[in-house]
């Protein structure tokens, strides 16, 4: 019924949920309802589930490199998001863990009518799963290093690729587009397939992952050759420095940049929906950083004004050097959504957005004879990168 990646997510929201589900013994594909009405699987116990997630937690603690100040902070994280998010899903997990394994193991394949009421029932799971990582994530950021964050934000790249490969599936057979000749582990046909798309999805997750720590290397060898003398715009003549915070016009820029994105390639409207999505969770991860934040985003803010008041460069340059520091996060979750939307466009559309530039470049017939230009008061055309 599904591949190896979704067998491999369910497995594991199984596991965590304490779920050991039997196989079915009848040679026809299971009714929902009545699977529904089945007594649950066995329970882990949490002890149990608190071991495996304290196991889990190691595991991350090695790949992180945490101190052992880290790992107890992670886990505690853990610990505290996790056995939660068990407590108010657990009785849906059973259900959908049950009847994915007895659909999986009988020996005739589950009708579409079967995968379509499942799938629509394991979306919104799926979903707030996510939520779950991305809160996790944001937890973890606050105790990571800046060399921990730039990996953990490569490996949720992956993950999303992931997520969104699963999510289409799972929408496909929801629209009723279950075929168990490609979709059903029981043929020999739908195996390979499976590896075939296992090996596709792997590519991509690494490419995802690779993308988002070259992009940081290029951002720092781009810092490192323009200096830092252009973070802070001089003083006009008998004024006292200043700097305002960015932050606070964040999410307005987010979203320009997104609504040009689209513009400029001409997005048709299933890619303007993953471009918002992409937006939707970025801008999640960045506002849940910001709340945390409030408290030294207030107190710099106060610094900023006192250095207006006293003209004093110095205390300036630091705060502009706490700000940069407190920002770098944000900086780097937008660096993540310009790197999604990236995968967007077709070649087509990259070509046609190419030309589209390249007429308005050349100068119309009225301009060549006359010299006009386009008003001053109009602005630039936008070009993300």
């Amino acid at each position: 019924m599904c591949t190896s990646v979704n067998v491999r997510w369910l497995g594991l929201l199984g596991i965590v949920a304490g779920v050991v589900a039997p196989a079915a013994q009848q040679p026809r594909a299971p009714d929902p309802a009545a699977v529904a009405n089945e007594p649950a699987g066995l329970l882990l116990s949490d002890s149990v589930i608190e071991a495996w997630l304290r196991h889990q937690v190691a595991q991350m603690a090695e790949k992180y490199e945490f101190d052992d100040y880290q790992q107890e902070l992670a886990q505690e994280a853990v610990l505290k998001r996790v056995p939660q998010f068990l407590r108010e899903n657990r009785a849906e997990v059973q259900r959908l863990v049950n009847e994915f394994l007895q659909a999986r193991y009988n020996p005739e394949a589950p009708t579409p009518e079967f995968a379509a009421d499942w799938s629509l029932r394991a979306l919104p799971l799926l979903q707030k799963g996510q939520s779950l990582l991305y809160t996790l994530a944001d937890d973890l950021r606050e105790f990571m290093t800046d060399e921990q964050q730039i990996k953990l934000d490569g490996y949720l790249a992956g993950m999303e690729v992931a997520v969104q490969f699963t999510a289409n599936r799972l929408q496909g057979w929801a629209e009723g587009h279950f075929d168990p000749e490609t979709d059903w582990p029981g043929t020999p046909a739908a195996r390979k397939l499976d590896r075939q798309r296992r090996e596709k999805l792997e590519q991509e997750m690494n490419t995802a992952r690779d993308q988002v720590w070259a992009q940081v290397a290029e951002g720092r060898s781009a810092d490192s050759a323009a200096g830092t003398s252009a973070a802070m715009a001089p003083a006009a003549a008998g004024q006292p420095p200043t700097a305002r915070p960015r932050a606070t016009t964040r999410a307005d820029e987010w979203e320009r940049y997104v609504e040009d994105f689209i513009r400029r390639y001409d997005l048709n409207p299933e890619q303007q929906q993953k471009a918002r999505l992409y937006l939707s969770s970025q801008k999640r991860s960045r506002d849940q950083y910001l709340v945390g934040k409030a408290d030294q985003m207030s107190r710099l803010e106060k610094r900023y004004a006192q250095a207006a008041q006293t003209r004093s460069r110095a205390q300036l340059d630091a705060a502009e050097a706490e700000y940069t520091k407190l920002v770098e996060p944000i900086d780097r979750m937008f660096e993540v959504l310009k790197q999604k939307l990236d995968t967007l466009p077709t070649r087509k559309q990259r070509e046609q957005a190419a030309n589209r530039d390249l007429q308005a470049a050349s100068p119309q017939p009225s301009e060549a004879v006359t010299g006009a230009k386009p008003p001053a008061s109009e602005p630039p055309r936008a070009t993300p990168r």
